[in-house]
């Protein structure tokens, strides 16, 4: 890891969590491949999201690459909205307000970033007279 890494994972206690946890990465590399193929059942469907997934996507490439192998090649990287929201629209209306604070776990960044796209969703991606395909 990287001294960033190293820092934040070691201050949230996710690294310790890791080193004495009683799973393996082989088992928690099947654990998950199972979930989302459960609700994924289709292999390069399932679409990795969140904030700054290039990351995220870095490590499964490594650690978990039968999952890499079931993900769609597009990621959709809420950080990148963020970006776009915040250089394209100066009404303070407009710019993405703070929804939660990121403690870098896993569970609280996704619920996080859901709240967060949806919030662009509702606040920025309004339709108006265009109908879009609601199938989601």
């Amino acid at each position: 890891m990287d001294e960033w890494c190293t820092k934040q994972h070691g201050s949230s206690g996710l690294t310790k969590s890791c080193l004495v946890s009683p799973y393996t990465r082989e088992y928690v590399a099947k654990a998950v491949l199972a979930y989302v193929k459960r609700w994924v059942p289709s292999s390069r469907n399932a679409v990795l999201a969140g904030n700054s997934v290039h990351a995220d996507r870095s490590f499964l490439v490594k650690e978990m690459p039968e999952l890499i192998n079931w993900l769609h090649y597009r990621i959709v990287d809420v950080s990148s909205i963020k970006e776009l929201a915040r250089r394209w629209y100066k009404n303070p209306s407009q710019q993405t307000p703070r929804l939660y604070e990121s403690d870098h776990r896993a569970l609280s960044d996704i619920r996080g970033s859901i709240k967060e796209l949806k919030w662009y969703r509702e606040n920025l991606f309004i339709v108006t007279s265009v109908e879009f395909y609601s199938g989601m």
